[in-house]
């Protein structure tokens, strides 16, 4: 099987996309736990994450669609 530039490319955005979508979504629960360890007031977590849910869609989507786009179309501009 013969890999193209174009398909390397957008495998790499692919896997790009979800390690940014893992770290970012990491950060945002950890800082979440951090204000529950320090006993901060937690009333509006459920409206804190219910606000959050459209940004964790909007990094799926850049994750599946946008960074592949991105790495087919550089890998098919400077691949072999």
């Amino acid at each position: 099987m013969d890999a193209s530039g174009a398909t390397i490319g957008a495998l790499a955005g692919l896997g790009f996309g979800l390690a940014e979508y893992v770290v970012v979504t990491r950060m945002i629960g950890r800082a979440i736990a951090a204000e529950t360890a320090q006993g901060a007031d937690l009333a509006g977590i459920g409206n804190f994450e219910r606000r959050m849910r459209p940004i964790k869609v909007a990094m799926l989507a850049g994750a599946f669609v946008v960074m592949p786009a991105v790495g087919y179309v550089v890998g098919d501009t400077f691949g072999p």
